[in-house]
């Protein structure tokens, strides 16, 4: 009875009481909604432009006040307004709980078989940004207008290129994983193969870029707090790799 109870405790010690499943982590956070096209992950824009609004403060962004007040001698008539003086609390009081809440990003992975290096462990996935929205700082990784600190484990390299008059950089992200039997599992399940992001947004940061017109233009990259990046597969809920930040 003795020994039952202490082979008992060793397991509780032993085991990581703490880890979530993916329907856990999924329930637990808002989904950043998105879908992906062939060279890069698109962001949701009602979603997103919602978020940077409520994280710039930006009032008249946020409950769609521009036509409203779209010129500049307008803005001192946007300032008096009732929607003025009466929101700022309002989206205060959004920004604290949405930087208290958890999102997450989930993107299918590339073909293994095209994107696994057996010499190295490790397999690619490939995502675009336009030139002119890139924050070009080392040990960064972005997805579309999303800025994440690059955990332990995943590699990022950047190239230039042009198509159509437009200068694109070619992200190319390279996973580390722990062995070819987790790599084999992901090539046989490519499929139902994803990654997972699960992240906290932070206060924006300005930095300079370019507009449409390839103007010089002070634009705000959206960083966040980047929790762990997962491997897993959707259909049966398996964890294949985790990297922490």
């Amino acid at each position: 009875m003795k020994r039952t109870i202490l082979l008992t405790l060793m397991l509780g010690i032993l085991l990581p009481i703490n880890a979530q499943t993916i329907t856990e982590i999924k329930s637990s956070s808002v989904h950043m909604k998105g879908y992906k096209l062939t060279n890069h992950y698109q962001l949701d824009l009602d979603q997103f432009w919602k978020i940077r609004a409520i994280l710039k403060g930006n009032i008249s962004e946020y409950y769609d006040l521009k036509e409203q007040y779209n010129l500049d001698y307008k803005k001192e008539e946007l300032n008096e307004s009732d929607n003025y003086k009466e929101n700022p609390a309002d989206l205060e009081k959004k920004k604290a709980e949405l930087k208290q809440t958890n999102y997450y990003l989930d993107i299918e992975l590339p073909h293994p078989e095209q994107n696994y290096e057996h010499h190295s462990k490790a397999f690619t996935l490939n995502n675009d940004i336009v030139s002119c929205i890139s924050y070009k700082k080392r040990r960064f990784m972005q997805i579309d207008q999303l800025v994440f600190k690059t955990p332990r484990g995943i590699k990022v390299k950047r190239s230039d290129y042009t198509s159509d008059g437009i200068t694109n950089i070619r992200q190319q992200f390279k996973f580390k994983l722990d062995s070819d039997s987790v790599a084999l599992k992901i090539k046989e399940n490519r499929r139902d193969s994803r990654v997972l992001f699960v992240f906290k947004f932070t206060d924006p940061k300005p930095f300079k870029g370019y507009d449409t017109h390839t103007r010089e233009t002070t634009l705000f990259k959206i960083t966040n707090k980047l929790e762990k990046v997962i491997i897993y597969n959707e259909k049966t809920g398996e964890i294949y790799q985790t990297y922490n930040n």
